[in-house]
């Protein structure tokens, strides 16, 4: 069962589609935030259970299990067009934490430097993450999910991708090359839409 506890939910079965831990984005208040937004394929049972979180984290909010006007969600579906139409029926999420979070292998071998860890993750990989939701109001509002631990599965030998949100791919002219030679290619900025995501000045609660 992915639900871990009742504030807890494994993630498997997921797909990389923006690094911000080995690239963390900074905050307006100088501190750093570390985000792995991740697609979970169709069907996954942990969609439900993020749902779960995030209604039962809203119930407990001030908000009283109403949602105000233009809050973001923790858990939003992919869009047609979007991450090159690989994942129709799945549903995005854009967990964050104040720190690196805690990264493994299969093997269960922690990953605590960045050398370990800086190749393995990139757009395309396959990973398993523990998340959890909490509730912010600040210049944005809503409900997001925190990021407890990453899982790398290599043994998977995901393709490095660019999931770009529209606009002519230069990454395919230009960093073909990268490609081949396995360096991870520059990252468009924020393409992407990012509706359900909160802004990066919020505080983790947990």
């Amino acid at each position: 069962m992915p639900l871990l506890d009742d504030k807890h939910v494994l993630v498997e079965g997921a797909t990389i589609i923006w690094d911000a831990i080995t690239r963390p984005e900074r905050r307006d208040d100088g501190s750093t935030s570390h985000k792995l937004k991740v697609v979970i394929p169709a069907g996954n049972p942990a969609i439900a259970e993020i749902e779960q979180l995030a209604q039962q984290c809203l119930g407990e909010s001030k908000w009283r299990g109403n949602l105000p006007n233009g809050a973001n969600w923790a858990i939003s579906p992919v869009q047609p067009g979007e991450y090159n139409n690989q994942f129709t029926g799945g549903y995005v999420i854009n967990p964050s934490s104040n720190r690196v979070p805690d990264i493994y292998d299969e093997g269960g071998q922690q990953l605590s430097d960045p050398m370990q860890y800086g190749q393995l993750i990139y757009q395309g990989q396959m990973v398993s993450v523990i998340v959890h939701c909490w509730d912010y109001d600040n210049k944005s509002k809503g409900i997001a999910t925190g990021l407890d631990g990453v899982r790398i599965h290599t043994s998977m030998n995901a393709p490095r991708q660019q999931f770009g949100g529209g606009g002519f791919n230069a990454a395919g002219v230009f960093g073909a090359g990268a490609a081949q030679q396995g360096q991870p290619m520059q990252q468009p900025m924020q393409q992407q839409p990012m509706q359900q995501q909160p802004m990066q000045q919020q505080p983790m609660q947990q």
